[in-house]
């Protein structure tokens, strides 16, 4: 192959590698932070998968897939029909084996067999957010836009009520909110994702996306929220302020703040400790430390262990204050 060929293969995938990274961590969120890794590639082989059926047909082109057969078009062929083969394989081996799931001893075949639905679902989703995305997108990604998340995961699915909440907490310090509408193409393409994630990790997660523009500062801030992510896009500094008012506010959400099982089991104890509170119930000191050590050993990624913490210290505030004779009301939660 002309070197001046592999050269523009070259850009063209960097130039795809950013697209592909700016689209999905900006607009699909981030994936449960033990199972991160396999997820990504699933995504990275499922791409990779939809080039093989045109590389079997047109050798030349499967070159640029596969540069070190030595440009031997029956080799091409033979290599890339295996890999066609193999690789939903492998998609379905990765899922089968993510720490996440919630069936226990789910069939390992079974699931491998899953990747011959996955990888084609999850190419085609892949290909329509770096054609996609960018394009609906493209004044954002113009201005530079400061992109920024908060991992959760909408407890009973009421995604409604999670904005309704996110509000709220905006609303509390005199922001202006307006709720809006995603385009189309980006929505269906969240159902799409909602639906594939749904399958491998055994979550019914709602594959509704809401949208919020937030005004700070007479400039405006986009708030996205979906089943498993907060995302907000706009100026650097007002998004900053935005998230910063979420993180310190969302703590005492009835919402999920780490997918993993472990950190879920915790959030629930401290939700029902939070609940006894506002009914005037005392919290025995001796359960919050339990939850205080166990999440010492609880192997979460940086991000979500902190939320995590952020939550217990703010309920050990509130039965503090409860212990010195004040009320702790809903109505005098953060949400």
């Amino acid at each position: 192959m002309p070197a001046v060929i592999r050269l523009i293969a070259l850009a063209i995938s960097k130039t795809f590698s950013k697209l592909f990274g700016l689209a999905t961590i900006t607009f699909f969120g981030r994936m449960p932070s033990r199972d991160d890794t396999k997820i990504a590639a699933v995504g990275l082989l499922s791409l990779a998968w939809i080039v093989l059926p045109v590389a079997v047909l047109f050798p030349e082109v499967g070159e640029l897939v596969l540069p070190f057969l030595g440009g031997d078009e029956q080799l091409v062929r033979t290599v890339a029909a295996v890999l066609l083969v193999l690789v939903p394989a492998v998609v379905g081996g990765l899922t089968a084996f993510t720490v996440n799931h919630r069936v226990a001893g789910r069939s390992t075949v079974g699931q491998i067999l899953k990747g011959y639905v996955y990888a084609p679902i999850i190419a085609v989703l892949v290909v329509a957010v770096l054609l996609v995305v960018p394009i609906v997108k493209l004044r954002q990604v113009a201005r530079l836009r400061d992109v920024r998340h908060q991992t959760i995961m909408v407890r009973d699915d009421d995604l409604a009520e999670c904005r309704d909440r996110v509000e709220a907490i905006l609303q509390r310090v005199g922001l202006s909110t307006r709720r809006t509408e995603a385009e189309l193409p980006i929505r269906a393409l969240f159902r799409g994702l909602a639906w594939v994630l749904s399958d491998i990790f055994d979550r019914k997660l709602d594959g509704g996306m809401l949208q919020l523009t937030v005004g700070v500062d007479e400039r405006e801030v986009e708030l996205t929220v979906h089943g498993t992510d907060l995302t907000a896009v706009g100026p650097r500094r007002e998004v900053a302020y935005v998230m910063a008012l979420l993180n310190e506010g969302i703590s005492e959400a009835p919402l999920y703040l780490t997918w993993d099982a472990p950190g879920q089991d915790l959030e629930d104890r401290m939700l029902a400790l939070r609940e006894a509170l506002e009914r005037g119930e005392p919290v025995d000191e001796r359960a919050l430390g339990r939850i205080a050590e166990e999440l010492r050993w609880l192997a979460l990624g940086t991000e979500a262990w902190d939320a995590v913490r952020r939550r217990l210290f703010v309920l050990e505030r509130d039965a503090a204050r409860h212990r010195a004779g004040e009320t702790v009301r809903p109505d005098s939660r953060a949400v």
